[in-house]
């Protein structure tokens, strides 16, 4: 039996893109993406272990080249655990409800997701999720649409 080794470290990207501050990190992510002509989705997957999960911050660290304490300071979301390694930062809650809130993210998604569904009900939901990141630009987590599709999936398909 093998034991499983932690994933190889990333070296840092060509193209190093300074976050804004304040910036949502899904808006970093996408921007740091395209700077690199790569699909935003194909970074969140390499950060992530799988869809569902956060973020790596160290992940995002080592491909950005910047300091995580830098990442933690300019990021919305994002903030560094009392008394953790520099590296290990962890989302944090953002004040509920907060002022102005945009409109919830399925919102602009929902027709695309209709029609996609309608017209070829075997879209599995990563296959939709990537399609909204890539080509829609859309800010929508995979939990969202794996929710959605299962709900709206027509009769008949798993």
């Amino acid at each position: 039996m093998t034991s499983r080794q932690p994933p190889a470290p990333l070296p840092p990207l060509p193209v190093r893109v300074r976050p804004r501050n304040g910036e949502m990190l899904s808006s970093y992510v996408r921007r740091l993406a395209r700077a690199n002509h790569l699909k935003p989705s194909y970074l969140h997957l390499l950060l992530r272990p799988t869809p569902v999960n956060c973020i790596q911050a160290s992940r995002l660290a080592a491909l950005s080249g910047r300091p995580a304490w830098t990442l933690a300071q300019a990021l919305a979301g994002l903030a560094m655990e009392p008394g953790s390694d520099p590296l290990q930062l962890v989302h944090t809650r953002l004040p509920w409800p907060p002022p102005r809130w945009p409109a919830p993210a399925i919102t602009p998604a929902r027709p695309l997701m209709d029609t996609w569904l309608s017209e070829h009900p075997a879209l599995t939901p990563l296959q939709i999720w990537k399609r909204l990141i890539d080509d829609h630009d859309v800010d929508i987590t995979y939990g969202t649409v794996a929710q959605y599709t299962a709900r709206h999936r027509p009769s008949g398909y798993a």
